[in-house]
Formats: C-alpha cells, structure tokens, sequence
C-alpha cells in the first residue's frame, strides 16, 4: 500500500520545482483544468513559495469531488490570506465519514480508490507546512487551507 501511495504522489507531482507564485491564479488554473466554474473572492490575495502544480492539484482534487457529488455544484473559493477556503453546495460530508475523509483508501464512492484527499492533504501539511481541514456549512462542506 505505502508503495502505491508514492506512486500516486509522484502522479500529482512530476516536479519538485518552487517558486513564488500567485494563490488567486493558481486557483483560475485549477478550475480551468476542471472545467468548474466558481465564484473566487480575494479579500486579502497572497503569494506562496511552494510548488505550484502541487498545489494546483490539490485545489484540482477538491473541487473535483465536489463535482462529483453534485451534478450542478456551486463553488466559492475565498481568498484571506493566509488562508483559502473552498465551500460547495453539494450536502456535506455524513457526519459518520467526516474523521476519516483524508484517511489513504477511505472513500465514499464506488469507482473510487480513496486517495485523492490522502494526497492532499499530505501535499498541504507535510510538503507547504499548511493545514488542510474541512467542516460541514450551509448545504455543502467547507474545505480550508491554511499556508504559514
């Protein structure tokens, strides 16, 4: 298994190149590669030194699931530095799976192999030094990340 999670994360990660880069853009790019369109608020916009395409894909697995959820979604990506929101409006997370959502292999859906979140998750904390949590909100779920 451990090896199939570094298989994975090499997926999500051809390069290991950082570089300063923009959070709002970064977000634009991830949407375009998911063909989601969202609402984004910058309250207050910020750069990070990390590895961009990383942290693309992480925005890229979040709304994905979120599409999948929900055939019409809405998302809304927030913005205030340093910390970026990203809430839907496709029910929310069973309380009963909330705890074990960025568990390797965990997942709620059928053609799944419960990694994506894993991966994220990992990306976020131990790749940027961030934090990747989320709560149920409104009619959805409410991820947030939070860079230093």
């Amino acid at each position: 298994m451990s090896k199939t999670i570094d298989n994975f994360r090499n997926f999500y990660n051809p390069s290991k190149t950082k570089e300063e880069f923009d959070i709002k853009t970064s977000c634009q790019n991830a949407l375009k590669i998911s063909n989601i369109k969202a609402r984004i608020e910058e309250r207050k916009p910020f750069t990070f030194y990390g590895n961009k395409n990383e942290f693309e894909q992480v925005i890229v697995n979040i709304v994905n699931n979120a599409k999948d959820a929900k055939r019409d979604v809405e998302i809304e990506i927030i913005i205030d530095k340093p910390t970026i929101t990203i809430s839907d409006n496709a029910g929310g997370i069973d309380k009963k799976y909330i705890d074990k959502i960025f568990e390797p292999y965990f997942s709620t859906k059928k053609e799944s192999d419960g990694i994506g979140l894993y991966i994220a998750k990992t990306i976020i904390e131990k790749e940027m030094d961030g934090k990747l949590s989320v709560k149920n909100k409104d009619k959805g779920a409410a991820f947030m990340i939070a860079l230093p």
